[in-house]
């Protein structure tokens, strides 16, 4: 989960970013939204909740985008030796909150306006449902809710 914030424009935003969404420009155009709304890039604050990260977010087939330049600096190339002998297998390691920070701070949010909770899915089985997870253990392939509550406060005072 990503949330967007620009308190001033008062203007929120909540997205999936998992790699498909993220491979279709997913960040980019929610920015462009938000800006239509009058939120600006410097001033968004920016929340990475837990998901899959790089050390167990694994592809054995090359990711679709291999070749996209914005792309390169997130994915890398594992070699894994197998059990069989003479046989070895590739796959892909890939960053999605490098990814996702990346793409922010190239469209002018601020970096320590990005918090990421750094938390693994995959690697937390008792407090995290994980579709990566699920796809290699056959656990239950479930979901988690991430929910957002601002309060704006309506009173002013006087000096």
């Amino acid at each position: 989960p990503i949330v967007l914030a620009d308190h001033e424009a008062k203007v929120l935003a909540m997205i999936h970013g998992g790699w498909r969404s993220l491979a279709t420009g997913i960040v980019q155009q929610t920015l462009n939204v938000m800006q239509l709304h009058g939120a600006l890039a410097p001033r968004l604050r920016v929340w990475i909740g837990p998901g899959a990260r790089s050390c167990c977010y694994r592809s054995a087939l090359e990711p679709t985008q291999m070749n996209e330049h914005d792309w390169h600096s997130v994915i890398d190339k594992v070699e894994k030796i197998e059990q069989e002998k003479n046989s070895s297998k590739f796959e892909w390691k890939i960053d999605l909150p490098k990814y996702i920070s990346q793409v922010l701070i190239n469209n002018g949010v601020q970096k320590n306006q990005i918090f990421d909770e750094q938390i693994c899915t995959v690697c937390q089985p008792q407090q995290y449902y994980s579709h990566q997870r699920s796809k290699v253990t056959g656990d239950a392939d479930g979901r988690f809710l991430v929910a957002t509550y601002w309060h704006f406060n309506t009173t002013t005072q006087a000096e």
